[in-house]
């Protein structure tokens, strides 16, 4: 029992002159209602039935295109006939958006990034944005200004460009006059990504920074010792969620004999004789000692740790009895940090893997 008539003028979105040259009609269910167009550029369309969402058309030579779609309007408990006046804007194919710069810079150095820049359109022109550009009108204390949108704005593919050495420029014509675009900046390595904002032919060049990632703490996500099978050569492997690299304060000699001091291995006298396999003993030594007595060394590859264990190490050797397991110790003297990361503090192994040692348990040999 409730329908509603639409009536209003439309403007050029540039010049603001008013339309006559146009057609409308009013979508809405399976039905299709052309509307009409007086000499003066008023229109006049509907009627629109209540509980119905629905779409406004509006074309125009020389125009882009104009598809607005609108909320249902609910119905009453009465019977009512309704008028509701809507003003549109529509903006020339021929005016297109002048050629633009973007610039990205970092706030952590003086590089130029390389990465993409995403436009997203996210509402219809907005040259009226302030109250004094908009002009006479009818304004609902519900819905505000009682102006079509057009959607079809908002259709306009996004725009991925990539750039580098910190600058893209945009050609005349990339943007859609008028329509504002959420512009996301990634691909920056090391990088966060930044979501800004550009009014295509308002905004002339644009400049933007990206800050650091925050620093994600070091961690361990997997040693070779939670695996099932036995090792044949001793080596422990530590994996950690990022890249890595010793604090740079630390001299990887002085580090290598800490682990050598603090290496150990357990092999039983099975032959019950007088000789055992037994590793170096540095007292036993003349200064000055190899950093490596025992045969243990480190590397860093990447997010990965690896300690190996050369037999070199023994002193004496009974190849008749098995080293069933080696331990590697002296953690709290590898000091680690994320590479890459600006400002990261350097965490010791020990309080990363929770405990002063690491056993290996070796195939009997």
């Amino acid at each position: 029992g409730t329908a509603q008539y639409f009536s209003g003028r439309i403007y050029d979105g540039v010049s603001l002159d008013r339309l006559t040259n146009y057609s409308i009609r009013l979508e809405y269910f399976d039905r299709t209602i052309p509307g009409t167009v007086d000499a003066n550029g008023r229109y006049f369309v509907g009627p629109l039935l209540a509980n119905a969402d629905y779409s406004i058309v509006v074309e125009a030579e020389g125009y882009r295109s104009f598809l607005s779609h609108n909320e249902r309007i609910d119905a009453t408990t009465e019977k009512s006939l309704r008028s509701l006046y809507y003003d549109a804007f529509m903006y020339p194919v021929n005016v297109t958006t002048p050629g633009a710069t973007c610039r990205v810079r970092v706030s952590d150095s003086t590089e130029l990034p390389s990465g993409f820049l995403r436009f997203s359109p996210t509402s219809s022109s907005i040259l009226f944005d302030d109250d004094s550009e908009k002009p006479v009108g009818v304004t609902s204390s519900d819905a505000g200004r009682q102006l079509w949108q057009n959607d079809e704005d908002l259709q306009q593919r996004a725009l991925l460009v990539p750039f580098s050495d910190g600058e893209v420029t945009l050609d005349s014509g990339q943007l859609v006059y008028g329509v504002n675009y959420a512009v996301t900046i990634y691909g920056v390595p090391g990088h966060e990504s930044l979501v800004g904002s550009y009014t295509a032919g308002i905004d002339g060049d644009r400049s933007w920074v990206l800050d650091p990632l925050g620093n994600t703490p070091l961690a361990i996500t997997a040693l070779s010792t939670d695996e099932l099978a036995l090792r044949p050569d001793g080596q422990l492997e530590i994996r950690f969620n990022q890249p890595i690299a010793l604090e740079p304060g630390v001299n990887p000699a002085t580090l290598q004999r800490a682990l050598n001091d603090a290496f150990s291995i357990s092999s039983p006298n099975e032959d019950a004789d007088g000789n055992q396999n037994v590793l170096v003993n540095a007292g036993a030594l003349t200064p000055p000692i190899a950093a490596n007595y025992r045969g243990v060394s480190f590397q860093i590859d990447g997010d990965r740790l690896r300690f190996t264990w050369n037999r070199t190490g023994l002193d004496t050797v009974d190849a008749d009895d098995p080293i069933v397991s080696v331990t590697y110790g002296g953690f709290g003297s590898v000091m680690l940090y994320p590479v890459g990361t600006a400002n990261a503090t350097p965490v010791s192994l020990l309080d990363l893997l929770g405990s002063g040692s690491s056993l290996v348990r070796m195939v009997a040999q």
